[in-house]
């Protein structure tokens, strides 16, 4: 590919991070929280896929 502006890939690269942290911060709240894991992990799998 020709010389593309890294604009896009450093948006993607947040992106990827963004969501990283969310599936951390799920992770962490559910092992405190139990209840409405099942359903906290599923909204986020429905958001990762737009």
């Amino acid at each position: 590919m020709p010389q593309m502006s890294p604009i896009p890939w450093i948006m993607i690269f947040i992106l990827t991070l963004f969501s990283i942290y969310l599936i951390m911060i799920n992770i962490f709240f559910n092992s405190k929280i139990n209840k409405n894991s099942n359903l906290k992990i599923y909204s986020i799998k429905n958001n990762l896929k737009w």
